[in-house]
């Protein structure tokens, strides 16, 4: 049962040439060497998940500005005590950030785990999932999403509200399942309080 990746590859400047990387149900695993994303400055997909003793992201990734080729990042967060020291904002080349909780309950508050976070002006797709507990979106999450089209909220049962004021309008789909009969009333195509602000989005689709 894998604990710990190797501190040292046989010749480390050969993640340079590495694009992809899934960590990917490694339920045991707790540590992640420095040395595996330094050198990884080609990497245009990193996925991260389901790996629940996984408790802190290596130093290094918390500057991961240096990432600079990566378009696509696939992470759960829901124990990661180090995570809001990353400087998501700073990734240039990100088209899809999906945050992922876990299915059961977990002690990361009513707020989303970003909240305050910038996240970087050439992200397309945002998928938000598994945040149980999650009452309310930072108010700063649309801030930088001039070029959002595809937005995706699932099973986060608490959620009552959504920023509809600030949805960028680049948005061409918005997609809520498993919300809180609140929120999806407030959505109702034509009577819920928040459709005159998503009425010109082309696909909405709300389902609590």
């Amino acid at each position: 049962m894998l604990k710990y990746l190797p501190d040292a590859l046989p010749n480390n400047n050969n993640l340079r040439n590495l694009s992809r990387l899934i960590l990917y149900g490694c339920k045991n695993l707790e540590y992640i060497p420095e040395g595996w994303f330094h050198s990884a400055t080609n990497l245009t997909y990193l996925n991260i998940r389901g790996c629940q003793k996984l408790k802190a992201l290596p130093h290094k990734l918390q500057s991961i500005n240096y990432l600079t080729s990566l378009q696509e990042l696939y992470l759960n967060i829901s124990e990661w005590n180090n995570f809001k020291k990353i400087g998501l904002h700073s990734l240039s080349s990100l088209k899809i950030l999906l945050i992922e909780g876990k299915d059961e309950e977990h002690s990361v508050g009513s707020s989303f785990p970003i909240d305050g976070m910038l996240l970087p002006t050439s992200l397309i797709d945002l998928h938000i999932s598994g945040f149980r507990n999650l009452e309310k979106l930072s108010s700063k999450l649309f801030q930088n999403l001039a070029s959002l089209e595809f937005l995706k909220i699932g099973g986060c049962p608490m959620l009552k509200s959504l920023l509809v004021q600030r949805l960028p309008p680049s948005l061409k789909r918005l997609l809520i399942i498993g919300g809180s009969r609140k929120l999806t009333g407030k959505c109702e195509k034509g009577k819920g309080k928040y459709w005159p602000h998503l009425a010109h989005i082309p696909c909405v689709d709300v389902d609590g």
